[in-house]
């Protein structure tokens, strides 16, 4: 579809005047004096806002450049606090974590087979499953918690005694 000079002008929101120095540059022309290929025009315009953007001004570089060194310092400042680890720490971490879950709950129809093999009550035979993994999951919460250094054996074993002398009761 092709307009004319004033509606194009009206349209890439400019001046006709500023539609005749966009010819000069490149501006797709129509078939006839005054007529524009609308869609090509506006292609053609984008294509060089996007090309010719302008940069920020010196003002609006230092700026973002103080930005950006005060982030990298709270990163810095945060990982020697040790509230970030690298991704391969992580990675590794999660690879621990999937390991030791994995060995427990592989571990469980062993632990159960012969007891469950007499029982034919399926309230009793939940509670034992149930009461085998949670201490499947306590156990490599344990194992977990001592790796990454938040509780001693010691500190597990005490916290076992409380939770045992409370559930025995």
């Amino acid at each position: 579809m092709e307009v004319s000079t004033e509606k194009l002008a009206a349209i890439m929101d400019l001046t006709p005047r500023r539609i005749q120095q966009l010819a000069k540059e490149g501006l797709p022309a129509g078939s006839g004096r005054g007529r524009w290929p609308l869609l090509e025009c506006l292609h053609w315009y984008i294509r060089q806002l996007r090309l010719n953007k302008p940069e920020g001004t010196i003002k609006d570089e230092r700026a973002r450049l103080e930005r950006a060194k005060a982030d990298k310092v709270e990163l810095e400042v945060a990982e020697l606090k040790g509230g970030l680890i690298s991704i391969e720490d992580a990675n590794a971490a999660i690879q621990r974590i999937l390991a030791t879950l994995r060995l427990e709950m592989l571990g469980l129809p062993g632990r159960m087979a012969a007891q469950l093999a007499t029982i034919s009550n399926p309230a009793r035979i939940k509670a034992i499953v149930d009461e085998e993994i949670r201490a499947a999951l306590n156990r490599a919460s344990e194992a977990l918690a001592i790796y990454a250094g938040d509780e001693t054996e010691a500190d597990l074993e005490k916290r076992s005694e409380v939770v045992e002398s409370t559930t025995s009761s």
